[in-house]
């Protein structure tokens, strides 16, 4: 039977405000027996600092993209343009899992999953 592996599936470590605990909460990840992490991109500009900031981390992995609440910014045309850039980048190896991010918020999946 193989090891059980554990993902921490959505954690912004490449937020400014988590500059000065990076490097005592990233040991504490490991010793809690999470594997891996996946960082979602939520601005342009983080898809590319993620790589940056976190490289050395090989455990981290990204998903690249847009937060919904800042998509709406772009025109139709920025959009595609965007949206290609992040191609070439989750192509370019740079530990790209995903693309995409979500906002999930308790209204979203109330209106979402037809919850009360």
């Amino acid at each position: 039977m193989s090891e059980l592996r554990f993902i921490d599936t959505h954690a912004h470590y490449d937020y400014a405000k988590m500059e000065s605990v990076r490097s005592s909460v990233f040991p504490q990840i490991k010793e809690y027996g999470i594997n891996y992490v996946i960082d979602p991109a939520i601005h342009f500009e983080s898809n590319y600092n993620m790589h940056q900031l976190l490289d050395e981390y090989q455990w981290i992995y990204f998903a690249a993209g847009l937060h919904p609440k800042y998509a709406s910014k772009y025109s139709p045309d920025e959009a595609v343009d965007i949206l290609n850039k992040i191609k070439r980048l989750a192509a370019d190896g740079c530990r790209v899992c995903a693309i995409g991010e979500a906002e999930i918020t308790t209204e979203n999946a109330q209106r979402l999953f037809h919850l009360p």
